[in-house]
């Protein structure tokens, strides 16, 4: 029963993130790009709901040293429902650790 139930909660993060990011990608493009404000809460629930996106969010990440400078500035400010799911997407070392913001603003 457990299982099922995981599965279920995990179907719902998916569907709660692709609500929101998908009118939040529509919106991103407008002049006044408000997308950010859904695209947020979407990208969290996709997270909290989907291995593979984590994955390939830590990917993003590692690959382009300017976003993951931007995402670590935001988890900084956002409030913690929306900073935690974000943390799990940081890069690591080689040895397992995470990657510190330092290693990305030039020090």
């Amino acid at each position: 029963m457990g299982q099922k139930r995981l599965k279920a909660r995990k179907a719902v993060f998916i569907l709660l993130g692709l609500i929101f990011l998908i009118p939040g990608l529509v919106v991103s493009i407008s002049p006044v790009p408000l997308g950010f404000v859904l695209l947020l809460p979407g990208v969290t629930f996709l997270i909290i709901g989907s291995r593979q996106f984590r994955r390939w969010i830590r990917r993003r990440r590692e690959r382009n040293a300017e976003i993951n400078a931007r995402i670590i500035t935001a988890e900084d400010s956002l409030p913690g429902p929306i900073a935690d799911p974000l943390k799990l997407t940081r890069p690591r070392e080689h040895d397992g650790n995470l990657i510190r913001e330092q290693n990305y603003q030039g020090s």
